[in-house]
């Protein structure tokens, strides 16, 4: 498989010799063969058979496998269990793995599997954020905005996230943004960046609109909910109100895919993943390209419906389509494993390349190891 897989840096596929080293006890092994099952290369697709060698390679203390079979835990495959994907986060973590320490961080900061302590998540996001980890930059940025577990400081906050954004904006071959400034919003007072390049100004909506939203770091597809940190649109992401309720019944799509976030996240009202899909499903109809990819990620990885591959791909390509870059890499990736379509290098890396020229990171990841694949 390649790196884009997120499992290995190598090519690894399912082979005799894999399973022999594997049953031999090779830690490395067990986690390669459970990758393997996990993503379906070169077996068929079984998430207990990778969720048993994960555990494995993780009891001998792999730290990759540890941050893997978390995931696996947290709903990705197999019945959710949020104390066991604490478990395995921790460990991992503790060996200085930078996506469990954001990821426990996270299930710290929300209550998932653990009582809710800001404290303890601020530590973790600490850890990963040093280690100059985006996604836990943003969060620490957000927890110093919102006073959740440290002193309320804004610069503070600010100083995350331009650490955060310099990482992802600046100096990128396609991008090349300069972090210019930070400036107060009118609607809520909360921080914005803009970056420049040539003259031309991009504004990026700090963290903090997202202030009880935590992102986690999922190293294969990152599908979730609000998990974009730059949107070009205009509008901030409503909190849950009747107002809110109101547009959305009436037929606002930006409306209906706020209050699908809102019941995803359980953000001012009852977490309920059914209502998140049906109020998504309006929204995607009505052809909102965000709620088209994120209803894709749904049929994908089975949040609130049946895991149903092609109909994840369908809703990828209408977003797609549309130009939504996220949309277009994740579509990539589906090509490059036949999940849900037919397996299509080619049209895998036209996606990966329309991605990768807004920007994405995981595009431009993808393109680079067919790169060295093919030079090898």
């Amino acid at each position: 498989m390649l790196a884009v897989s997120g499992w290995a840096e190598e090519k690894i596929t399912y082979s005799p010799e894999l399973v022999q080293k594997a049953e031999a006890g090779n830690a490395e092994a067990e986690y390669n063969l459970g990758a393997c099952y996990y993503d379906g290369e070169g077996v068929t697709k079984d998430y207990e058979k990778a969720v048993e060698w994960l555990e494995k390679a993780a009891e001998q203390d792999h730290k990759d496998a540890q941050t893997l079979v978390g995931w696996c835990y947290y709903g990705i495959g197999v019945t959710q269990d949020n104390k066991e994907a604490v478990k395995w986060w921790k460990k991992a973590a503790e060996q200085g793995d930078k996506i469990a320490q954001c990821n426990l961080g996270g299930l710290y900061y929300v209550g998932h599997g653990v009582l809710q302590d800001y404290k303890e998540a601020v530590k973790w996001y600490t850890k990963a954020a040093k280690q100059g980890y985006i996604d836990a930059q943003c969060n620490l940025g957000s927890c110093y905005y919102n006073g959740h577990g440290v002193d309320q400081d804004s610069q503070e906050a600010v100083n995350w996230w331009k650490k955060a954004a310099e990482q992802r904006y600046a100096g990128e071959e396609q991008n090349n943004f300069e972090v210019k400034y930070f400036k107060a919003t009118e609607s809520r007072g909360a921080p914005v960046m803009v970056l420049e390049k040539d003259g031309d100004c991009l504004t990026v909506r700090s963290p903090a609109v997202y202030s009880r939203h935590v992102s986690l770091s999922h190293p294969q597809e990152k599908i979730l909910l609000l998990s974009g940190y730059v949107d070009k649109d205009k509008a901030d992401f409503e909190p849950y109100s009747l107002e809110l309720v109101k547009k959305a019944v009436e037929g606002d799509k930006e409306a209906q895919y706020n209050l699908a976030s809102r019941y995803y996240l359980g953000d001012g009202v009852v977490k309920d993943v059914e209502q998140s899909v049906k109020w998504l499903t309006k929204s995607a109809n009505q052809g909102y390209a965000n709620a088209q990819f994120n209803l894709g990620g749904y049929y994908l990885l089975g949040i609130g419906v049946a895991k149903d591959a092609e109909e994840g791909v369908k809703w990828l390509t209408k977003s797609a389509n549309q130009g939504y870059a996220m949309a277009q890499s994740c579509l990539g990736l589906q090509y490059a494993k036949g999940e849900g379509v037919k397996k299509d290098e080619k049209e895998a890396t036209k996606w990966w390349t329309k991605a990768a020229e807004q920007g994405d990171v995981k595009a431009k990841e993808a393109l680079e190891a067919i790169k060295k694949s093919e030079s090898k």
